[in-house]
């Protein structure tokens, strides 16, 4: 029961066809708990034994999608940047 949500840049508090969740259909599940995870790094292919600890698909996505340039070079940094977002929508949604 996670969700890699934080990863694209996506409004979850509006329905959608794409992504894992949403929250109207969170509340339409009556889900009372959502894991959300923070991805700060993965391989470049699925086979961990020919993976180096170089391997990284997360850089080119935070590019993409504007993420802060700190986040670039800082697996810290893109967890708190994701941490912000989802304590962001905390806010929107129970306050």
């Amino acid at each position: 029961m996670h969700a890699d949500t934080l990863l694209w840049g996506r409004n979850i508090l509006k329905r959608s066809r794409i992504g894992h969740i949403d929250l109207p259909r969170l509340i339409e599940g009556s889900f009372a708990l959502q894991v959300f995870s923070a991805v700060t790094k993965t391989p470049t292919g699925p086979n961990l034994s020919s993976n180096d600890d170089k391997s990284d698909n997360i850089t080119l996505l935070a590019l993409a999608q504007g993420w802060p340039w700190k986040t670039l070079n800082s697996l810290s940094e893109r967890a708190l940047y994701q941490a912000q977002q989802l304590q962001l929508l905390r806010i929107y949604v129970f306050f």
